[in-house]
């Protein structure tokens, strides 16, 4: 600690003398029409000094960490450490829902993750670990090269402990599939997480539901999933993601490559955000499984995922329950629907279609064999349009109907 001390004490002396001396008089008052020199100078100076502060503030945390599991915890849970013991050697390992915190953590990380050669599936979900406790597993991560999966919901990691585990993702070459929903992360911490997509190579799924990303977090993942050439999997259900958030991450499907699941619902898209949505699906050619379950989607943004069908031939699993769809915004669809070829399960659940609807449906599908499910369940189709509908099955016989 020492040397940080010297250190610390050097840069900020260095600072200040280059700043100082190069401070015009301030006793001098600026002439109308010229810039404020000093307070210009002055805010210079500071902006320096917050950077380097900013700079040793994360050199000490790195030592920190360094420092981190070099020997074994003082805090004994010996419950835990049984637990332990019984799963040195398995692929496997369930530590959900068993209350621990972050001073369990530091035992979890020493004993189970620092050393381990088997341990491949991790399970963490529904407990306290919070963000000191993500830094202790953050630090056993980083050298582990077994893990492939590591579930994590539910644990109030936040921002902070967002930072900690980012630092582990940097390192760490063989995790696969993460799960972080239900975490109070907001946007720094997916900025956090952002910065890290950017380079890693080996995370497929992301399970990211139920945080607080908002429009800088949207902004912050559309940036880094541009450049992004892994992620296959993308779970941002109940994130508050408007018609402005879903504009940026609009960016990711008209660049990435590589993402084939895009999960989107219990949000705040509207018919605006789907025109946005649309216009880049027309010419994504990954995409395969789209959900904007209960969104605000109505007859009008049914109108413009219909222009997205018009180009798109990859999407081949559309969920759409819950979006105020009426007999309108399914002619739209349907009328996209008749040359689609690729379509293999619609979810139209609970939404506002009648028998007119249905008809339109079973016109557009009467000839196709290619779909696999149509739910229509908790609609408002009669007998009538039960019978249209009928009609379908008879030409696709595979297809499992549900009104």
């Amino acid at each position: 600690m020492m040397f940080e001390s010297i250190l610390i004490i050097i840069i900020l002396c260095l600072l200040y003398k280059i700043y100082k001396i190069n401070l015009p008089n301030t006793s001098s008052p600026a002439s109308d029409g010229e810039e404020d020199q000093p307070s210009l100078e002055k805010n210079r100076c500071q902006t320096v000094q917050n950077y380097i502060i900013t700079t040793i503030n994360e050199f000490k945390q790195e030592i920190m960490e360094e420092n981190l599991l070099l020997s074994p915890p003082v805090y004994i849970n010996t419950t835990l450490l049984e637990i332990i013991s019984q799963n040195q050697s398995n692929q496997y390992v369930f530590l959900n829902d068993k209350d621990l915190t972050c001073k369990d953590m530091e035992i979890v990380a020493y004993y189970l993750i620092r050393n381990n050669r088997t341990l491949t599936y991790f399970y963490l979900h529904n407990n306290q670990i919070g963000a000191q406790g993500t830094q202790y597993l953050s630090v056993a991560l980083q050298n582990n090269n077994k893990i492939t999966l590591l579930v994590l919901f539910n644990n109030q990691i936040g921002d902070k402990g967002m930072k900690y585990l980012s630092n582990a993702l940097k390192n760490n070459k063989t995790l696969s599939v993460l799960s972080l929903g239900n975490n109070q992360i907001g946007d720094k911490g997916t900025q956090y997480l952002s910065d890290t997509l950017q380079t890693n190579k080996t995370l497929i799924s992301l399970y990211f539901s139920n945080n607080q990303i908002g429009i800088r977090g949207a902004q912050y993942l559309s940036v880094a999933l541009q450049h992004n050439k892994t992620l296959k999997e993308l779970h941002l259900t109940n994130n508050q993601i408007g018609d402005k958030e879903i504009q940026c991450l609009s960016n990711i499907l008209q660049n990435n490559k590589t993402l084939t699941q895009l999960q989107l619902g219990n949000n705040q898209i509207g018919a605006q955000g789907v025109q946005y949505l649309s216009e880049a699906l027309q010419n994504n050619q990954t995409l395969t499984s789209l959900s904007l379950v209960n969104n605000h989607i109505g007859d009008k943004g049914a109108r413009y995922l219909g222009g997205a069908f018009e180009n798109n031939q990859t999407l081949k699993k559309l969920y759409l329950s819950n979006n105020q769809i009426g007999d309108k915004g399914i002619q739209y669809l349907s009328d996209v629907f008749k040359d689609n070829k690729t379509l293999q399960e619609l979810y139209l659940s609970n939404n506002q279609i009648e028998d007119k609807g249905a008809q339109h449906l079973s016109d557009a599908f009467k000839d196709n064999k290619i779909l696999r499910e149509l739910d229509l369940s908790n609609n408002r189709i009669g007998e009538k349009g039960r019978t249209f509908l009928e009609k379908v099955k008879i030409t696709n016989t595979n297809l499992n109907l549900r009104v």
